[in-house]
């Protein structure tokens, strides 16, 4: 039973930017490896191996505009408070939430439970283990980043975990636009 994601992908320029923001002065960060790099628009978890083929099927149907986005910046979640994930903010458009909507609605409309959390457009950057607050908030002051970006496609994901972390396959690309 795959476990399984529906994301954007984040362009190699992207990934380089982001890379770059990599330091050893941030004690207990574990930092994400570049090609794992993207923005879940939907997390869909353990899911049969026959509900795939309706799943694509479905997912094929949402019609949306290519997006023009940009990484606006960093911040940690939950919360700054509790910093347990480093991230690189994409500002919200309209045609990204939107496409988010398209795909949340498809997937309950499949059966999947709703998303309890609201949609915070994001990056992974590094998840940390043990990191002194302070020094968090800190690195994030030192650290800017801005990049615009272009993505033409969504796609549906399966995470394999294994003791080194997640491993992504993809299962499905569907093109935005015409």
């Amino acid at each position: 039973m795959p476990r399984l994601f529906i994301a954007l992908d984040v362009p190699a320029a992207v990934r380089d930017t982001l890379v770059a923001l990599r330091d050893d002065a941030l004690d207990g960060a574990r930092w994400t490896e570049p090609e794992q790099s993207h923005c879940t628009l939907r997390f869909l978890g353990d899911t049969p191996d026959d509900r795939l083929p309706d799943l694509q099927s479905a997912l094929a149907r949402i019609d949306a505009p290519p997006l023009g986005l940009t990484i606006a910046g960093l911040t940690a979640f939950p919360s700054r408070r509790s910093p347990r994930v480093l991230v690189a903010r994409i500002a919200p458009t309209d045609d990204l939430m939107d496409l988010q909507q398209q795909v949340e609605q498809t997937v309950q409309a499949m059966g999947f439970e709703p998303e309890e959390r609201p949609f915070s457009p994001h990056v992974t950057v590094a998840r940390l283990k043990r990191a002194d607050t302070p020094s968090v908030h800190h690195w994030i002051r030192a650290h800017t980043v801005e990049a615009a970006f272009r993505v033409e496609a969504f796609h549906l994901y399966a995470s394999v975990l294994n003791p080194s972390g997640a491993v992504h396959e993809r299962l499905a690309s569907f093109p935005l636009g015409p």
